[in-house]
């Protein structure tokens, strides 16, 4: 033994912070693409609301049973729905398991899932906010 002792694990380092709401998403973007129609927006998030749930449940099926090519369809579907909607986190997931379901590499799916999942879980609130915001 020389006498060293290493920093405890975590030591001077920051946990990583959740993502801003504007990096979740992104609200100009996504009132121009509407042209600040309150009633075009109010329909897309409450159509992607309901979708979004849809295709989870098909990606999580897709990952469950092993089929790549549902896996990769269901996730281009979500990745272009987040797209329109300025989604751009959920948006890279559902692109990493699109890439991985055209390989045909489930390997890390069922982590990218989850953190696609998460991401999801963090834009529908916000989604929700700005629906209620234009049609008040």
């Amino acid at each position: 033994m020389d006498g060293y002792v290493g920093k405890p694990r975590g030591f001077g380092t920051t946990p990583s912070s959740a993502p801003t709401p504007e990096a979740i998403l992104d609200r100009s973007a996504l009132l121009e693409r509407v042209q600040n129609d309150a009633e075009l927006l109010d329909e897309l998030i409450v159509l992607f609301k309901k979708d979004s749930a849809r295709h989870l449940a098909t990606l999580q099926g897709a990952l469950d049973k092993g089929e790549a090519d549902t896996l990769r369809r269901a996730a281009h579907t979500l990745r272009g729905a987040c797209g329109n909607l300025a989604v751009p986190l959920a948006a890279a997931a559902a692109l990493e398991l699109e890439q991985m379901g055209s390989v045909g590499d489930l390997s890390k799916a069922r982590e990218v899932l989850a953190q696609l999942k998460i991401e999801m879980d963090r834009a529908l609130p916000i989604l929700e906010e700005l629906r209620q915001e234009c049609i008040r």
